[in-house]
């Protein structure tokens, strides 16, 4: 009897192992389908912007200028995209974050740089490790952005002194590009915004060095 009992208790074992093995089967099976049936994880996608603006030649008659500072203050200074939705009273709103792929200051330096020794027949435009640099200029980023109509908009603030820091120039530049509609056609308006001014910048930067 205890024989028979042993062998009963087996047999059932056996029987609730399989059973069990099965239901993992089974379940596994469904699993596999379901994955199968969602696809591939769908991506996040982020867009990032840069400046690309139409810069004419700078001329100088001599010389090298070095960017010795170039900065940007409060929400402007970070990567969003700032939106201006009213000016009385002056009110932002930071619609989304990190559009710019660098931040303002870095990318408008490097932008004039780039733009000014490309337009011009020598390098005019050093960084700020040329010590030895005939002229220096300082840029304030005071606003970058879009205004309701989609109209980009900037305000910079230059200071460009010779090599003993006798100021040769310190002006105030805004400028607005054109009204526009989405994100995409808004940064080309700031672009637009920001070549005007620099544009006008450089018009004055020949004329204080006397090119």
């Amino acid at each position: 009897m205890t024989r028979s009992s042993k062998s009963f208790t087996t047999t059932n074992d056996r029987r609730q192992f399989l059973g069990l093995t099965k239901g993992f089967l089974m379940g596994g099976a469904s699993l596999v389908a379901l994955t199968a049936c969602a696809g591939p994880q769908e991506r996040i996608i982020e867009y990032h912007y840069g400046l690309t603006p139409q810069l004419q030649p700078l001329s100088l008659a001599s010389g090298q200028i070095s960017i010795d500072r170039m900065t940007t203050n409060g929400i402007f200074a970070g990567r969003p995209i700032i939106e201006r939705i009213s000016t009385s009273p002056d009110r932002y709103v930071e619609t989304r974050s990190k559009l710019w792929h660098s931040s303002p200051s870095d990318m408008v330096r490097d932008t004039i740089i780039k733009g000014w020794n490309q337009a011009s027949d020598r390098q005019v435009v050093t960084s700020s490790l040329t010590r030895d640099a005939e002229y220096r200029l300082d840029i304030d980023i005071i606003s970058i952005g879009y205004g309701n109509s989609g109209q980009g908009f900037v305000e910079l603030r230059v200071v460009l002194t010779d090599a003993k820091r006798n100021i040769l120039l310190e002006q105030h530049y805004d400028a607005a590009g054109p009204s526009a509609v989405g994100i995409d056609a808004s940064v080309v308006s700031i672009e637009t915004a920001l070549g005007q001014a620099v544009n006008a910048l450089g018009a004055d930067i020949t004329a204080a060095t006397g090119s």
